[in-house]
Order: structure tokens, then C-alpha cells, then sequence
């Protein structure tokens, strides 16, 4: 059989070796260079037989006809469907005590009502006894969550015995500002099978209270930081339970470096995951604030390297994610405090998005049977109408092709790793030899 090079390859030279990132399977493989040499130019009967049996099973080696771009979404699409785990995320509330600069979203004084509880509980219910489910999860999600615990909590109390009831697994996390995550909360949540909390820190306090203010105008981070500190070190925390992000812009990405440092004199680099995230549009303008491609890429690669210097946990190359998200998903919604079924964490409250076509059912009538926004993703992609370059693209099969939504909205939605990935491969390469003194250095050379 005549075999081909595949287009979603990535390679990187780092001293006696070439690394090669097959974005098909999500995977690096380091070879010699002569092997990579031996590659590029179609002599494939040069390697040697575990060569050529590994760059087979790694998707580097294709038959000559195969359509990668047609297997790639066939592979996408046939994990959709085989999906079995019912997802939703709910938010109990629309209120928040926050107002971040960036956020696009209209924060009310409502809530999930008894009869709002009672419905989501009954639509699950009938969800699950379909029989066709085999897990049951449940996202916590915001405007700000923890404003909703007691709907948080009585609902969550019915999810497990729910999930009991039907022999399926239950799980939860939590997204939240962390202003009212003290350490007993965790630990009723904890409790109640909620198994991962993120909080948001934009910085250090000198950075993240000019952007993530109380809506007095009072800052938030010394009492979120107070509770990250009593969770991680209560003897009921659960290591890597708690994830901290930082949203970044041009605004407060130099104050970055800052928190980490902050984090590691607190020993905390062994407990919490920590990720970095562009600002990106919510139905507003914030993107326009970010760092430009090429700035963030070179920005996250000098957060990683910190990182791994510090201590922190870090896995820098991306995997397969066949899955896109919420939008591409056929077993998961999010309802929000009025009772509206979306597909989009994105959508709910922000006044952009007010529109019926996003409203994919309620808790009265159920789905409407309307087109689910987005949920065609990959068809679009195939047939040339996803407005992104994501057909052509190397890292397709890891990226998924980032937001549906953005591209729908004509913004620029690709991920910094279509930039940085061949240093995150060198980063990764030099983690498995040891040479964390030496990350830094090696890195800029190549």
C-alpha cells in the first residue's frame, strides 16, 4: 500500500532528535533526525520496521487516497453521537456581586423558583429514564452561583438520588467568582459530589481589582484569595479540586507572573491547576482589549515556562477534542434562572442575545424542536461555510475549531496554540528528560 505524509503534523528540532506532534491522535513522538528526513522526503522504506509500524499507529503514515479532513469530522461526529453522558449546566441565579469591565452579561435580582426546581428535576428525570444515559453531570455556572446555594443545594441533594435511582454516576463542579467559596461551602459541595471548583483571579490584587470590582467598587481579590487559601490548606481539600484562571488582556497581562509567584510562596503550586485565558467578545466589544495573536502565543509560553520553574503541574501539548463543546453536544443544555434551555454557556443574560433563535426550549414546553445554534459545526466546516480557516488547518483535530459562535460572528477565534505549539512540544520534550533547569533557555533557542 502507497502511504502519504499527513497534513496534521507539527514537528520541532530539539538537540539530537525531531519531534513530531500528530494532531490526529493528540500525541508527540520523538525520532531521530535522519527519520524525519527520511520522511519529508517519501522515503518511506528507509525506517526501520518499529518506525514505520509506529508512525502508522500515530497517524504520521496515511494511505496515499485516505480524505483526512472527511475522517477527522466523521470522527468528530460518530463521538457526538456515541456521547452517552447527560450534561447541563444551571444557574440558579442571574445576579452577581461583580462588574467585571469585560463581562457582557445583565445581572438581575432573580432566581430559580420551587416550581423552576421541581421542573428541572422532572425534565432530568425524564431525560434519564430514556435508559439511555450512562453518567449524569451537572455545571454550576453564573452570572454568580454560589448567590443560588440553597437552590444549589437542595438541587443537588435530588441529582444524586436521581442518579442512584437510575445506576448511572453523578457528578458537578462549580464555576464561580469565589467571593462567598468559603471552606465549609466546599466542603458541602464536596459532599454533594461537586468534585471541581474554578475561581477567577485576573492578577494580583493590584491587577484584578481594577477589573473584577464588587459593584460598590470595592475590590474582590483579598477575600477570594482568603478562601483559596482556607480550601487548599483544610484538611477536606482535595488536591487539584480547585482550578484558578486569569482572564487576560493588554491590561493586566504583565501582573501575571505576579499572582503565580503569589500562589507559589503560598504552596500552592501542588494543589491548585492554574490556566490563562484571552478576553475574548460576550456579546460586546472586550475582545478589542486583548493581546493580538502572536503576543498572547509568546505570553503563554513564558507562563508555562514559570510554571514548570515554579513547581506548577503543567501538560502543554493538547489532546484530541472530538467534542467540541456545549454547542456541538447532543445530550446537554444550560437553563438559566427564568427557565430557558440554551446550548451556549455564552448566551444567557446578555442583552445581544435576546433573541428567540437561541432559545432552544424551557422548562415548561421542553425543547421547541428548533435548530440547537452552532450544533452543525462540523458539517460547516466540511462543506467550506464555517467562515474559519479550520479545514486547512494542522491543529484541526486538537482545536475543534475553538467558538462556533465567534466565527458565526465573524471574530477571530483561533487558539494561541496555532502559534505556540511547536515550543509547548519542546517544553514537553524537556519535561520527560528532566531538564526543568534548562526549559527556559532551550526553549527560546529553538
Amino acid at each position: 500500500m502507497q502511504h502519504t505524509l499527513s497534513k496534521y503534523l507539527l514537528f520541532q528540532a530539539v538537540e539530537e532528535h525531531t519531534l513530531l506532534f500528530s494532531s490526529r491522535v493528540g500525541e508527540m513522538i520523538v525520532l531521530p533526525h535522519n527519520t524525519w528526513t527520511n520522511l519529508q522526503a517519501g522515503a518511506f522504506d528507509a525506517l526501520t520496521a518499529e518506525e514505520h509500524q509506529l508512525c502508522l499507529d500515530k497517524k504520521v503514515l496515511l494511505p496515499q487516497n485516505e480524505k483526512e479532513l472527511d475522517i477527522v469530522l466523521a470522527e468528530n461526529q460518530e463521538a457526538i453521537a456515541k456521547d452517552s453522558s447527560l450534561y447541563y449546566a444551571i444557574q440558579p441565579t442571574a445576579m452577581c456581586q461583580l462588574g467585571c469591565h469585560y463581562c457582557g452579561q445583565k445581572h438581575t435580582n432573580d432566581y430559580l423558583s420551587n416550581t423552576q426546581e421541581m421542573q428541572i428535576v422532572q425534565y432530568l428525570q425524564k431525560e434519564l429514564q430514556t435508559g439511555k444515559y450512562t453518567a449524569l453531570s451537572i455545571a454550576w455556572f453564573g452570572a454568580e452561583p454560589l448567590l443560588g446555594y440553597e437552590q444549589i443545594l437542595r438541587l443537588s441533594a435530588q441529582f444524586k438520588d436521581m442518579a442512584l435511582a437510575h445506576q448511572v454516576p453523578y457528578s458537578a463542579k462549580i464555576v464561580t467568582n469565589g467571593l462567598q467559596l468559603t471552606a465549609e461551602k466546599y466542603k458541602t459541595l464536596l459532599d454533594l459530589d461537586c468534585t471541581f471548583f474554578e475561581v477567577t483571579l485576573d492578577g494580583t490584587a493590584e491587577h484584578h481589582d481594577k477589573r473584577r470590582y464588587k459593584k460598590s467598587q470595592k475590590g474582590s481579590f483579598d477575600e477570594i484569595f482568603k478562601n483559596v487559601l482556607a480550601i487548599a490548606n483544610s484538611p477536606d481539600y482535595k488536591d487539584y479540586s480547585l482550578s484558578i484562571r486569569c482572564n487576560v488582556d493588554e491590561q493586566n497581562h504583565a501582573g501575571v507572573l505576579d499572582l503565580l509567584h503569589l500562589l507559589a510562596e503560598n504552596n500552592l503550586q501542588q494543589k491548585v491547576s492554574f490556566y490563562t485565558s484571552p478576553i475574548h467578545a460576550w456579546g460586546n466589544d472586550a475582545h478589542k482589549q486583548s493581546l493580538s495573536l502572536s503576543d498572547y502565543a509568546n505570553f503563554e509560553i513564558d507562563i508555562i515556562l514559570a510554571m514548570c520553574e515554579l513547581g506548577f503541574s503543567v501538560n502543554p501539548l493538547p489532546v484530541r477534542k472530538k467534542n467540541l463543546c456545549m454547542a456541538t453536544a447532543k445530550n446537554s443544555g444550560l437553563i438559566d434562572a427564568f427557565g430557558n434551555i440554551y446550548n451556549c454557556t455564552e448566551i444567557p443574560y446578555v442583552p445581544t442575545y435576546e433573541h428567540e433563535k437561541y432559545i432552544i426550549g424551557t422548562l415548561e414546553k421542553g425543547e421547541t424542536g428548533i435548530a440547537r445554534p452552532f450544533e452543525n459545526w462540523n458539517a460547516e466546516i466540511l462543506a467550506g461555510k464555517s467562515q474559519s480557516p479550520c479545514a486547512n488547518c494542522a491543529i484541526l483535530p486538537v482545536c475543534g475549531g475553538a467558538c462556533p459562535k465567534a466565527w458565526h460572528e465573524g471574530i477571530f477565534s483561533c487558539p494561541a496554540m496555532k502559534q505556540n505549539l511547536q515550543e509547548r512540544m519542546a517544553i514537553t520534550y524537556l519535561q520527560m528528560q528532566g531538564q526543568f533547569k534548562e526549559v527556559e533557555n532551550m526553549v527560546h533557542e529553538y
